[in-house]
């Protein structure tokens, strides 16, 4: 019988905290010292050039990258964030773009008037 993250991690559910390089902008682990391309990240995250994405798999299966910022302490603070969303079922809250469906989308769409679509924003003269 499994409990908790090991269910989690049968089903491929893991979530990870990932570095960006700020060289080749390759998405790594966080406990990598040496990019690929050859820069120290070790270095690079001391100065701060290090940007932190969370991945982390919705419940369909589907992946996701979200950026976090520079900080390390707010990549954890995100990924325990999305971790409680996936426990408590809130998966809408991790989709901020699911709060319409695409028939209420559709329906907007032929409701807005059809001159309105067409105009265009007219720049003023100076």
């Amino acid at each position: 019988m499994l409990i908790g993250n090991q269910e989690d991690l049968k089903k491929g559910e893991n979530m990870a905290i990932l570095a960006e390089c700020p060289k080749c902008h390759n998405k790594q682990s966080v406990k990598k010292q040496v990019c690929k391309c050859g820069k120290n990240l070790e270095k690079a995250k001391r100065s701060r050039k290090i940007k932190y994405w969370i991945k982390y798999r919705l419940p369909g299966g589907k992946q996701r990258k979200e950026y976090v910022g520079f900080s390390i302490e707010e990549a954890r603070d995100a990924d325990g964030k999305r971790r409680g969303q996936k426990r408590e079922n809130r998966i809408f809250d991790m989709l901020p773009a699911s709060k319409i469906t695409f028939d209420e989308l559709t329906e907007w769409l032929i409701s807005v008037n059809y001159n309105t679509r067409l105009t265009t924003i007219k720049i003023p003269e100076i």
